[in-house]
């Protein structure tokens, strides 16, 4: 596991080993509360991006292969069977881990994915990476407390990731993406101004076991701040 991975519930032999990737600016401590809701046996682990808190001194990636090479090993090392789950730039980073893991014989169960379109589907037009066009998005998506935009200090502890992970969504724009083997279950808040449930449909095609779209109620990050439906429906598929 080592410093790619947070662990919030350890069990020897589990049922299965949830490994979440969290969203563009994000970091592990957004599934820190998630344990309360999954079942006993079940193992959930967090993947810790460079360049941010405690990696803060590491180089973030520049590349979604980049990012995902490190995962897929750290993730090959936990206790199987795996499921991964990604939300926001996490769902696209954990397709790769989940094609990289099955080209090593270790693939997922199942690969769940939220608020987020399908890569293949993605704009070819770059996003903008300067601090107002984040400061406004940040804002649209209500992700993070007003308060810490109002302070600079703070401002730039936020900054800094989602530039750097911004980046790197650019330079995965027209990359190819094939299908991978492992079942997919894509969520989505109903008010995720984000994301269309036509968009997130296209992981459909992603996979060639089986898909399912789930609707959710709330915005782009509620499947983070209040997961207990989303974290039941995915025990029941898996």
């Amino acid at each position: 596991m080592g410093k790619d991975m947070l662990c919030y519930r350890a069990v020897s032999t589990p049922r299965f080993s949830l490994v979440c990737l969290p969203h563009a600016g994000g970091d592990a401590h957004a599934f820190r509360g998630w344990a309360a809701y999954l079942p006993g046996g079940v193992a959930l682990y967090a993947v810790r991006y460079p360049g941010r808190l405690d990696r803060s001194h590491e180089p973030t990636a520049r590349t979604i292969p980049q990012l995902a090479g490190p995962i897929a090993r750290a993730a090959a090392a936990l206790p199987a069977p795996l499921v991964l789950f990604g939300h926001s730039m996490g769902a696209v980073v954990a397709h790769d881990v989940t094609a990289r893991l099955e080209r090593a014989g270790c693939g997922p169960l199942a690969l769940a994915v939220s608020g987020r379109e399908a890569p293949h589907l993605a704009s070819g037009v770059p996003s903008p990476t300067d601090d107002d066009s984040l400061l406004a998005m940040c804002r649209s998506l209500d992700g993070v407390p007003a308060g810490l935009l109002d302070d600079a200090e703070m401002r730039e502890l936020v900054l800094a990731p989602l530039r750097a992970d911004t980046r790197l969504l650019n330079t995965s724009l027209g990359r190819p993406v094939r299908p991978v083997a492992a079942s997919i279950v894509a969520y989505l808040g109903v008010d995720d101004p984000g994301c269309t449930a036509d968009q997130i449909d296209g992981w459909r095609v992603l996979t060639t076991g089986s898909f399912r779209r789930r609707l959710l109620a709330g915005d782009h990050f509620s499947v983070l701040a209040q997961p207990a439906e989303l974290l039941s429906d995915l025990c029941a598929h898996v």
